[in-house]
């Protein structure tokens, strides 16, 4: 019923600006959303696949400090070293934060060998921001593996888009496997 009332709702929600098209994601085992969507002429836009571990601290918790707005040069210097991490500007990376994709009070520093931004989702811990150096990069995947188990996850995981393939190579020789992926369901606007 909810969904019903907010597919009815979207025309005058949106009212103010015209859309073409409206999308929604949601894990590919949620099975039971997926099919009310497709029930109503949604159809499946994008796959893309989330690869996961278990989140576990391994050793003695390391020493993070928190990522300021300030430090968000530095964040993308660090980036541009990262062999696994596409390019991305310390403007965009404010952007990111400044328009709710990226929390920067959940943005870490494993000090000059990574960064990497965590989002709880209850069981899981999505990867927002990865980034770190060759010669750090097993520390701060453990320090992040770490962090959302001390938040309560029991999974970490990276939304893995399909022209990041050497962060995929690198997930998987540490282990990490397809877990789940997020589908984006669109239909056309009424």
């Amino acid at each position: 019923v909810l969904y019903d009332e907010m597919a009815r709702s979207i025309p005058e929600t949106f009212a103010a600006s015209r859309r073409d098209i409206y999308i929604q994601r949601f894990r590919e085992t949620w099975t039971e959303h997926i099919g009310f969507l497709t029930a109503r002429g949604w159809r499946q836009l994008k796959r893309v696949p989330l690869w996961g571990n278990a989140a576990e601290v391994r050793g003695a918790p390391p020493e993070l400090s928190p990522v300021h707005m300030s430090e968000l040069q530095s964040i993308a210097d660090l980036a541009a070293s990262d062999p696994t991490a596409t390019d991305v500007t310390a403007e965009q990376l404010r952007a990111r934060c400044e328009g709710g994709w990226l929390d920067p009070d959940a943005f870490w520093r494993l000090g000059d060998r990574g960064a990497f931004a965590l989002e709880p989702r209850g069981r899981h811990a999505a990867v927002t921001a990865f980034f770190a150096t060759p010669e750090g990069w097993d520390d701060t995947l453990a320090a992040a593996s770490a962090h959302a188990a001390a938040l309560g996850a029991r999974e970490l995981y990276f939304t893995v888009e399909p022209h990041e393939q050497p962060l995929r190579d690198a997930l998987a020789a540490r282990g990490y496997t397809e877990v789940d992926a997020g589908v984006y369901y669109a239909r056309d606007a009424d």
